[in-house]
């Protein structure tokens, strides 16, 4: 793995400090940290070589997307009626 280099204060100030990941690694813990991207799978082939597929999305939730998160576990037909009463 490629080490970064961040800009630090102190008495190294100018020179950067070695980060143990790299600008873009830290973006992805990140994003996991803040719901942002969910693992959608873990791959471990034969060479045991690991591949990690990350899902997300940069837009905001919508009202829609709101309640089709609440109303998950319901028929659609019982959603799409639900949706059509209130409007």
């Amino acid at each position: 793995m490629a080490k970064g280099r961040w800009p630090s204060g102190g008495q190294n100030k100018g020179k950067g400090a070695d980060l143990p990941v790299d600008p873009a690694a830290a973006l992805v813990i990140f994003g996991l940290l803040q719901g942002f991207l969910t693992v959608d799978s873990v791959l471990v082939d034969a060479d045991r070589q690991v591949a990690i597929t990350l899902t997300g999305t940069l837009r905001e939730k919508t009202t829609l997307d709101r309640v089709m998160g609440y109303s998950g576990d319901q028929p659609f037909d019982a959603v799409l009626q639900a949706l059509l009463r209130r409007g």
